[in-house]
């Protein structure tokens, strides 16, 4: 099993060396770029704040999904876990590091309330990639109309919204389906205790966030924000990169699929396969464009690692995140 793990990092790390050196050779990535992100001290000292600001927005989503499930922890102690499980996603080879970490910390807060935990870490995530999917969707008609004459973004958004409809559809039916849990209940005296009380934990606390629209609407609109204050993040970048402007609403389409194609388990990260994606949509959206544009993605995850790098040794360190979160908040 260790060897596999390590043939498939290698396999990984190999991919990954490929796609920059593709794109460093096509001129989609540009590296001289990079220093001109110093060049501004105040605009990168405002892109740091935007990032910690994104931290707020989704302790505050991740915060009330938790007060939903009765996990009672308030929200100035959320932001400290929130930041430290961005911190993992950003640089921990993979996207999900730190759903494991916030998911021990509930755990170990809130031991009697392992399912409520897992269904509040999963909850939290599908919101946030549903507040990309809902931006996605909510530009598509925009771009049908404008590129009619572009096959190949327009088969593309179709696909798209086709199968965002089909998730909508379905999302009511699994909700639904969340009472077969109950099941359980009346299979106690065939399956063992233990495995019919966690599907029962699991059930009941589905049925509260089917329970909970309102709360789903606010974290998906949350989400949205998060999401908007990122391509403020991109859109400054950019302009400190001094690369050709372009519309706001191609930045935020290609920063949506960006990140869609970023959780691709390819690559450690999906380093190379955003800012791939980033600078193909890009290109797309705007054929005539002076190329360079998956820099603007690598810059905003470098920028990102240098702004989450204290939470890693933080949480290295074994800090104890309640007092933590009290000083960092009392300062």
């Amino acid at each position: 099993m260790y060897k596999l793990l390590n043939i498939k990092f290698y396999i990984k790390t190999i991919l990954t060396g490929l796609i920059l050196y593709l794109l460093i050779h096509y001129s989609q990535l540009k590296l001289e770029l990079f220093k001109s992100l110093f060049n501004n001290f105040y605009t990168l000292t405002l892109v740091f704040f935007l990032l910690y600001l994104m931290v707020y927005f989704s302790a505050w989503r991740w915060f009330r999904l938790n007060t939903t499930q009765n996990i009672n922890h308030s929200f100035r102690y959320t932001i400290l876990p929130t930041y430290l499980g961005i911190a993992y996603n950003y640089i921990l080879p993979g996207n999900i590091g730190g759903d494991f970490y916030r998911l021990y910390y509930l755990i170990k807060k809130f031991p009697a309330q392992k399912s409520q935990a897992i269904i509040s870490i999963f909850t939290d995530r599908l919101c946030g990639l549903l507040g990309i999917l809902v931006i996605i969707f909510s530009l598509s008609p925009y771009y049908l109309l404008t590129l009619a004459k572009n096959t190949t973004m327009s088969f593309f958004l179709v696909s798209y919204d086709f199968f965002f409809i089909l998730g909508i559809i379905m999302v009511p039916i699994l909700f639904f389906a969340s009472d077969k849990f109950n099941l359980a209940k009346k299979m106690e005296t065939f399956i063992p205790k233990r495995i019919s009380e966690s599907f029962i934990s699991l059930g009941e606390a589905i049925n509260i966030y089917k329970n909970a629209k309102l709360i789903i609407l606010e974290s998906i609109f949350a989400s949205i924000i998060t999401q908007l204050t990122l391509l403020i993040t991109v859109v400054m970048i950019s302009e400190m990169m001094d690369l050709k402007s372009i519309s706001s609403l191609d930045f935020m389409l290609a920063l949506a699929f960006a990140q869609i194609a970023n959780l691709l388990p390819l690559t450690p990260g999906g380093l190379g396969i955003g800012e791939a994606a980033f600078a193909n949509i890009i290109l797309l959206l705007n054929p005539a464009t002076s190329v360079g544009y998956g820099t603007v993605f690598l810059a905003l995850r470098f920028v990102s690692i240098l702004a989450y790098l204290p939470g890693v040794f933080l949480g290295i360190f074994g800090l104890n995140l309640n007092k933590a979160s009290a000083n960092f908040l009392n300062r």
